[in-house]
């Protein structure tokens, strides 16, 4: 029992020195008033959350305990701020070097609205701003927590549903019910295909330009400017073009319950969904002619990501669910979705579904991205 007991002592020992961090240098611009003890609060939360791989998904104990259970994707701003995890395993800002600045910490109502400068460490030799982020901190049972900006910057919105999905938009913006009905129809029309049920509508944030839907995500401002963004666990569509229809990111919510690696997640939601404003038939001839000037693009350089384009990259996914439907309609595309989890299991779906042997995969590909683009 003594040995035991020791062994407890030395695990809770290990576990709690093990997980405790130095928290980061973190500056202040000179507005910031840290001697006031709610505003050095405020900074310390901060301070913790960005300390504690604030561009991960975890059971975050800085973050309100509501948001969290609400959303898996609970900090709506990480993947504007942080991008997405690089082939190394590095994010943007180790490899960029983007340090953190608070701007701001300031109150307003019973919040208090937190401003971060994210900009290379070095300023004298470079001035690319990556962003500045807004988030917000006010109390939840009693403790200081952090809070998402959107339902903050969104509370006077108005709300419609059509069909699965519930409308979410500015006060003053003028609804347009056709193109919402055409965006209904699309997601009833893949449902019915792949036999999919939704139980809650699909948030659909309709902000009229991209700098209005990277605010009410928690961007005053924002380098990365894409105009439609998904947050599938969430139930959530972010659409900064002023318009109903944005298909390519209905089509991640819709299948949000396979697990897919990302070359075909968005190469399904490519082929059904187009990107942007271009149908896949369309996108597919561009694609077509690059492959036939480049004998050296490969589908195991396409699967990299790097160096090649978001349309190359996107495409290229999309011609392998277009393989599918051909062989087997939709059920040889569920087939093929269940296994493709990986690179791996994308040769696996290639070999099972469409009886192509990975030694000849390179080949296949070629072939359909040229058929396709005629």
């Amino acid at each position: 029992m003594k040995k035991l007991s020791i062994l407890i002592v030395l695990s809770i020992f290990c576990f709690s020195t093990g997980n405790a961090q130095k928290l980061i240098d973190l500056p202040t611009a000179p507005r910031v008033d840290t001697t006031n003890a709610e505003v050095k609060k405020v900074y310390k939360l901060w301070q913790k959350h960005l300390s504690h791989q604030p561009n991960k998904i975890y059971d975050n104990p800085y973050w309100s305990e509501q948001q969290k259970e609400k959303w898996h994707d609970y900090d709506i701003s990480r993947r504007w701020t942080y991008g997405y995890e690089l082939a190394n395993g590095m994010n943007l800002h180790n490899t960029f070097g983007l340090k953190p600045r608070v701007l701001s910490i300031e109150k307003q109502e019973n919040k208090y609205a937190i401003k971060t400068l994210y900009a290379p460490n070095n300023l004298e030799k470079s001035q690319e701003i990556y962003s500045i982020q807004r988030v917000y901190a006010g109390k939840e049972y009693g403790e200081w927590k952090l809070f998402s900006a959107l339902p903050i910057l969104t509370d006077d919105w108005q709300h419609k549903q059509v069909g699965d999905i519930e409308y979410i938009y500015p006060p003053n913006f003028t609804f347009d019910k056709n193109e919402a009905q055409d965006s209904a129809n699309f997601v009833e029309r893949l449902k019915n295909k792949f036999d999919i049920t939704i139980d809650d509508p699909i948030n659909y944030y309709l902000a009229p330009s991209f700098m209005e839907m990277a605010k009410i995500s928690g961007l005053d401002y924002a380098w990365d400017g894409n105009d439609g963004r998904g947050y599938p666990q969430n139930n959530q569509v972010f659409v900064g073009t002023g318009s109903e229809k944005y298909p390519h990111e209905l089509v991640h919510t819709i299948f949000k319950d396979y697990e897919l690696s990302t070359f075909i997640d968005e190469g399904l939601a490519t082929y059904y969904g187009g990107m942007g404003q271009k149908p896949f038939n369309k996108l597919i001839q561009s694609v077509a002619e690059k492959i036939n000037s480049n004998e050296s693009l490969t589908l195991d350089k396409v699967l990299t990501g790097q160096r090649i384009s978001s349309q190359m990259y996107y495409v290229s996914g999309a011609v392998l669910i277009k393989a599918a439907e051909e062989k087997g309609g939709s059920q040889a595309v569920k087939d093929f979705l269940k296994q493709a989890s990986s690179k791996e299991g994308i040769f696996n779906a290639m070999s099972q579904v469409l009886g192509v042997q990975k030694d000849d995969a390179n080949n296949f590909w070629r072939k359909k991205v040229r058929e396709f683009g005629t």
